[in-house]
């Protein structure tokens, strides 16, 4: 099974582009329960800040406007946006957009009990005709008009309206294929502020209506309780029960009928157009006018900023769809994070996994070697080059033994533990693209038009020339099961073993920039857009992408991962698709 990546899926590999590394987050730390719940920022250090990954979506990519109102995913999995120029849905891959080119003006997206998806403009109700898969206007209503902000976590088929002819008079109303039904109203709906959420517990009949002074609770049409004190901005069902949120606190409904305090919040004055709602993972989401947090239970977390949200939900796969007046965002199950060092001026060159110790090592294009442990960032000390003045990092660095190597100019460095030295060819002062373990107490270095088997002390054992190559080496070397090295490059493929060297120069085969190793110890490589398997001395071409492959990976698990231009692959271990 194949699968392309526009959602979230967990990777435990690492992708690295300029000065921004996208990589698999771990589980955060978690501190002891309070009361009191600080908001954690995405962490912002000295050497390095990051965020969560997210997929933005924009006109670009086929939506008629980047002005965007409500989001909802369907009973068959696929998400609606509408907003002032037309409905649009996803299917995954692309946006098709109905009433296009129009000023559809459209606040309002639910289903109905049959599984149509409808909205809701300021004067027309639309269907969509599934049969004819379009959008067809099936009610005008001019008397009456939704409440956009105060509908927004009803249940679909439900809203708050008012009469036009009277802004004030509010009611609780159902939405039919006629227009806009009122069920009931009350004293109560005047006061009700267009900022708050209400919240419909359908199964209950309860209808719960936060006013600034507190909460009203309806049974039907007649109004059953009272929670003074308490102006909840929105509510949502999480952990088996109804949660109020304040801008200063998360209140819990007890067995008893009572609402009580959980959690003290601090997020600021931005807190209207609050929304809530209850992710897959038994984490609470929640926003304000400009952020989304994450209440895991004990602390609460920003995870994603914008420019006025208007609404969000959380879909089937636990990805956050974020709808702004910036476009529509995904933030992708929340697995993948965006590190960006804080100097500008530097970029990520290697990404070296270190087991041992569970840690990231970096290696950078200004000669910093950065760390990441336990989400906390270090600086590792270096001595200077003792080739060369100037110092910077390559691609393709590798865990050895105990100890990482990174390679650079005229050699690499090996990093045991937290100390650093350098191993050097001083008569080789070019940049080291590269180092691979080759066999016990040896290792496979070497750039563009050079290929080293060296001591990892620096002791050359053997040297491999442009003249004998014959090719331009673009691709970390690969070692297969019989001890045979395998280099792409420009010119195709070359296979070493032994002494002698063997040429697969084809136009099929040049310019592989990519290689990588399974489990099996088969040899994987990609030419431009092109996915190939070498096992034994056969060389299979496997899968033909759209775009060109920049990276091939294979999960613990055996997953292969193949990462293109504009898409990450996943397939299961038999490549089918």
């Amino acid at each position: 099974m194949k699968h392309i990546l526009t959602r979230g899926f967990f990777l435990a590999f690492f992708l690295y582009w300029g000065g921004r590394l996208l990589y698999a987050a771990p589980n955060d730390g978690v501190r002891a329960a309070s009361p009191v719940a600080a908001v954690a920022d995405v962490h912002r250090g000295a050497l390095m800040w990051q965020e969560y990954a997210c997929r933005r979506y924009t006109t670009a990519d086929g939506l008629p406007s980047v002005l965007n109102e409500r989001v909802l995913q369907d009973s068959k999995g696929y998400i609606w946006i509408c907003g002032t120029s037309g409905l649009s849905r996803f299917d995954g891959f692309s946006f098709k957009t109905f009433l296009e080119g129009s000023f559809a003006n459209l606040y309002s997206i639910g289903e109905t009990e049959s599984g149509a998806v409808y909205a809701i403009s300021d004067r027309f109700i639309y269907v969509y005709d599934s049969a004819e898969d379009t959008l067809k206007r099936v009610s005008r209503f001019s008397k009456t008009g939704m409440t956009v902000f105060s509908s927004t976590l009803l249940p679909s088929g439900y809203c708050i309206s008012y009469e036009k002819a009277d802004d004030g008079d509010q009611s609780f109303c159902k939405i039919t294929d006629n227009g806009i039904e009122k069920l009931f109203t009350h004293p109560d709906f005047r006061e009700y502020p267009d900022a708050n959420r209400a919240w419909y517990a359908r199964a209950k009949n309860l209808l719960y209506l936060p006013l600034t002074n507190g909460i009203s609770v309806f049974d039907g049409a007649e109004k059953v309780a009272f929670h003074e004190g308490i102006n909840a901005r929105c509510f949502v069902e999480y952990r088996e029960a109804l949660w109020a949120i304040t801008g200063e606190a998360m209140y819990r409904l007890n067995a008893d009928g009572n609402f009580e305090l959980k959690v003290e919040l601090n997020i600021g004055d931005n807190n209207e157009y609050m929304l809530a709602r209850a992710g897959t993972d038994g984490t609470l989401l929640f926003s304000d006018y400009s952020t989304i947090y994450r209440y895991d239970g004990r602390k609460i977390e920003k995870i994603f900023s914008a420019n006025i949200i208007k609404d969000f939900i959380v879909d089937r796969e636990n990805n956050i769809w974020a709808v702004t007046y910036e476009g529509v965002y995904n933030l992708f199950d929340l697995q993948f994070r965006n590190l960006f060092l804080a100097d500008r001026t530097d970029n990520v060159r290697s990404v070296v996994y270190d087991s041992l110790h569970n840690r990231v090592i970096m290696g950078t294009l200004n000669g910093k070697l950065l760390e990441v442990c336990e989400g906390k960032y270090a600086e590792l000390p270096c001595p200077p080059n003792p080739l060369t003045p100037e110092n910077r990092f390559m691609p393709n660095g590798a865990v050895i033994g105990d100890a990482v190597y990174m390679p650079s100019l005229g050699g690499f460095v090996k990093i045991r533990g937290g100390l650093c030295s350098w191993v050097s060819f001083p008569d080789r002062t070019y940049p080291f693209q590269f180092t691979v373990p080759f066999s016990d107490g040896a290792v496979l270095t070497g750039g563009y038009n050079y290929l080293l088997i060296s001591t990892l002390n620096g002791k050359i054992v053997k040297t491999y020339s442009p003249e004998n190559l014959k090719n331009r080496i673009y691709s970390r070397p690969c070692i297969d099961r019989h001890n045979r090295i395998w280099i792409g490059g420009g010119n195709g493929l070359n296979m070493i073993e032994g002494d002698s060297i063997e040429a697969f120069f084809d136009d099929s085969l040049a310019y592989c920039r990519v290689m990588t190793i399974d489990d099996d110890c088969n040899v994987w490589f990609a030419s431009e857009n092109r996915l190939y398997k070498i096992s034994d001395a056969d060389i299979t071409k496997k899968y033909v992408f759209d775009n060109q492959i920049t990276n091939i990976h294979f999960t613990k698990s055996g997953i292969l991962v193949v990462s293109t231009l504009d898409k990450i692959h996943i397939f299961n271990k038999s490549l089918e698709s």
